[in-house]
């Protein structure tokens, strides 16, 4: 299965005035006031607590307003946005409704504007419309309709979509399985830097999948994701493959190892 990071994103909840409350303070008020034998309690208690309320008053008004014009804002972005047909501006647009930055997160929305930038042939939104097809998220869950967005993507070189759709050849999601293809955008992807797909190709050497199997070059490629992505997990395994290599074994892919990072090391 792929497996993709989700956004955590905070919700922004806002408190609404309880206008009942409000006019019974109000009414209160002026009754105390009324008539020579009125009286008002001047206490600092009761300054304070008339005090807070007044300030919560106007900090709830400044939030519901502030807000307003946010909400406002972005209507207004949207709809230039959309008579203008920016496939930048548009695609910047779905990543801010898919994030939930500035607005409430909705993956309708975003998806509606990944296709308008995705249509106009910008590689990055069509990626990402590809991956929320595959995820289902904003649209019905659907392989197929991923394969064809990441395909169009990977097409124009985007590494992510490259290595997302070798994938989906790999597992046969929305495709049927094609090892020989998996390694094929594998190998692109890799080949531009992309560490997750210098590791995919390295396992389809080390298994034999898709191509021969060659321990050899399947070390080769780890060490070049070792050395792109750097983290522990990539060094673990490194150690684990090892101790299954000869020393000869070790010393040839290392070398190899120098000559892929010199041509497709992290860019």
């Amino acid at each position: 299965m792929l497996f993709f990071k989700k956004f955590n994103i905070k919700e922004f909840n806002i408190k609404e005035f309880n206008i009942k409350e409000f006019n019974l303070i109000k009414i209160k008020r002026q009754a105390s006031q009324c008539g020579p034998s009125s009286k008002v309690d001047s206490s600092p208690l009761s300054f304070s607590r008339n005090g807070f309320t007044a300030v919560l008053l106007v900090l709830l008004a400044f939030g519901f307003g502030i807000f307003t014009l946010i909400m406002w804002q972005s209507d207004t972005i949207d709809q230039k946005a959309d008579e203008q047909g920016d496939a930048e501006v548009q695609f910047s647009i779905g990543l801010r409704y898919y994030k939930g930055e500035s607005v409430e997160k909705d993956d309708v929305k975003a998806a509606e504007w990944f296709r308008k930038a995705a249509e106009q042939g910008l590689a990055e939104s069509q990626n990402k419309l590809g991956l929320v097809y595959y995820r289902g998220e904003g649209v019905p869950q659907d392989d197929v309709e991923a394969v064809k967005w990441f395909r169009r993507a990977a097409e124009q070189g985007n590494a992510r979509a490259q290595h997302s759709l070798g994938l989906m050849y790999a597992e046969g999601q929305g495709v049927p399985e094609d090892d020989a293809k998996a390694v094929k955008w594998y190998r692109k992807a890799a080949e531009q830097g992309l560490a997750e797909a210098q590791h995919s190709l390295g396992l389809m050497y080390s298994e034999g999948e898709g191509v021969p199997q060659d321990d050899v070059e399947g070390y080769a490629w780890y060490l070049l994701w070792a050395k792109t992505d750097g983290d522990d997990f990539s060094n673990t395994m490194i150690s684990f493959l090892e101790k299954d290599l000869t020393t000869e074994q070790k010393v040839k892919g290392q070398v190899r190892s120098l000559d892929l990072h010199r041509l497709y090391g992290a860019k």
